[in-house]
C-alpha cells in the first residue's frame, strides 16, 4: 500500500466517535465494517510501516501515522487488529518516544 492509497481507503473509511472514553477524543473504525478486509488489514500494516514510535501517558510506545489533520493507530499487530484510531493531531497528546530517553 501507497501513501495515497491508504490516505483514500482511510478516509473512505466509516468513524465513529470514542463516546466512551470522551475525555480523550477519538475514532475508531472497525475491521468487520470494511467490505474488504485485507485492505484493513494492508492500511493497518502501512501504519506500522511508515509511522513514528510515539507513547501516550504510561502506556508502551506504539506506531502512529500522521495523514493530513490525522494521527493513526492500533492496538496489535496488523493482522490481529480489530480496529485503527484516530485523533486530530492538534489535540494529540501523542509524544515521541525518543523525546522520552
Amino acid at each position: 500500500m501507497k501513501l495515497t492509497e491508504a490516505t483514500n481507503v482511510l478516509r473512505e473509511a466509516r468513524w465513529t466517535f470514542a463516546k466512551t472514553m470522551a475525555w480523550v477524543p477519538h475514532y475508531y473504525t472497525l475491521k468487520k465494517d470494511w467490505a474488504d478486509q485485507e485492505q484493513f488489514v494492508r492500511a493497518a500494516q502501512f501504519l506500522d510501516d511508515e509511522g513514528v514510535m510515539m507513547t501516550w501517558g504510561q502506556k508502551a510506545a506504539k506506531r502512529y501515522l500522521d495523514i493530513g489533520d490525522w494521527r493513526y493507530w492500533h492496538m496489535s499487530s496488523p493482522a490481529e487488529a480489530t480496529l485503527i484510531n484516530r485523533e486530530l493531531i492538534s489535540g494529540s497528546k501523542a509524544k515521541s518516544a525518543q523525546s522520552e530517553t
